[in-house]
């Protein structure tokens, strides 16, 4: 499916949550939702009016061509630029800021729905109006993934699996993190990731005891544990996985069982209805068999979709309930400061049946 006709299926769903709210306009202000929409990430703003149909997306100039090309005329979409031009341009061209843009449409109307608080300047320029948050009715639109983005998430996911395999391949003593973040980086690529979901973690050993690591010249030896966190793009949809490697260290296969132990005792409380927290506890739990709990400092997933952080959070303080149609990381790993961290991860759909890992490779890599 094309992305104007995805941006054509997720304009429906908000058109309806338009119509339910009683808004005379929706004003989607905020860069993820606009990336969700469109497919772009061009830090724009959405306007869609109930009554008359329309549609608009106003950018910023440099971004112009590439969201119209993206949506394909399912929505109007206008420059937004200071600067003036001595010739008429042959495009759409609205003087001012986003925000100047924004208040030439809404500004007639009455009840303005937002996917968020409205800014000062927002609120200056459409002063009088009533703003409806509906923050929280745009972002479960967003966790309902439609399967041309489960389909997206999967596509991404096989080229992040391929890449991590390919530069596994290319590990040896002697070599540093910064040599294996660099063939993880062209392994991305080289299997066809369009961007990178986020800057991917390299770390051996203790290294490793630091959750979000950078890669340095620390050598890799042999007896050491290689964590691995990477995430492609496919379409602007995310990936995020994580593989520990054992680089010739079999002393360490107990301390990985344990976390596949802890993952799967998450995944099987996976379903429509489950608590977060209850399925972030899960993990916990099998972690205490050997005393590594402790170690665990960070929520066990969260969201996935256009951003690789989203909703829902899964973590000890989330008061979030799964639905059918979230993806999910489940992320278990222990860090023992100055020695050793270790982790894995799976990306996960939820389906009506349980969780559903969305990754195939093996989490067992041993060298």
């Amino acid at each position: 499916m094309s992305s104007a006709k995805l941006a054509e299926k997720k304009l429906r769903s908000l058109s309806r949550l338009l119509e339910e709210s009683g808004a005379e306009s929706l004003v989607i202000v905020s860069r993820g939702n606009f990336l969700y929409v469109t497919g772009v990430d061009a830090g724009g703003i959405l306007y869609m009016n109930a009554n008359t149909g329309e549609r608009i997306a106003l950018v910023p100039l440099m971004e112009f061509w590439k969201v119209s090309e993206a949506v394909e005329g399912k929505m109007d979409v206008y420059a937004v630029s200071r600067l003036a031009f001595d010739e008429e341009p042959d495009y759409p061209l609205i003087l001012g800021t986003l925000t100047d843009a924004v208040s030439r449409f809404a500004g007639k109307d009455s009840k303005i729905a937002l996917d968020g608080e409205p800014s000062q300047q927002l609120k200056e320029k459409l002063s009088g109006k009533n703003f409806i948050d509906m923050s929280k009715e745009v972002s479960l639109v967003r966790r309902k993934k439609m399967e041309e983005e489960i389909d997206l998430i999967e596509k991404a996911s096989d080229i992040t699996e391929r890449a991590v395999l390919r530069a596994s391949a290319s590990l040896r003593e002697g070599m540093t993190e910064k040599e294996l973040y660099a063939e993880l980086l062209y392994s991305l690529y080289r299997e066809g990731a369009d961007g990178l979901a986020f800057d991917p973690i390299v770390a051996f050993e203790e290294n490793a005891s630091n959750p979000h690591a950078l890669p340095g010249g620390r050598k890799l030896r042999r007896g050491n544990a290689v964590v691995i966190d990477a995430g492609a793009k496919s379409s602007s949809y995310c990936s995020d996985m994580t593989r520990t490697i054992l680089f010739n260290s079999p002393q360490y296969r107990p301390l990985l069982e344990n976390l596949i132990s802890s993952y799967y005792a998450a995944l099987d409380n996976v379903r429509p209805g489950s608590s977060a927290k209850e399925v972030d506890a899960q993990a916990r739990r099998a972690l205490s068999w050997r005393r590594l709990e402790k170690f665990f400092i960070h929520s066990l997933g969260h969201g996935v979709g256009v951003e690789v952080h989203e909703a829902p959070s899964v973590s000890p303080a989330s008061d979030e309930t799964l639905l059918e149609g979230d993806v999910i990381t489940i992320e278990p790993g222990f860090y023992i400061p100055r020695k050793l961290g270790m982790r894995v991860e799976n990306t996960v759909l939820v389906t009506e049946k349980g969780g559903k890992p969305l990754n195939k490779l093996e989490f067992f890599i041993e060298i």
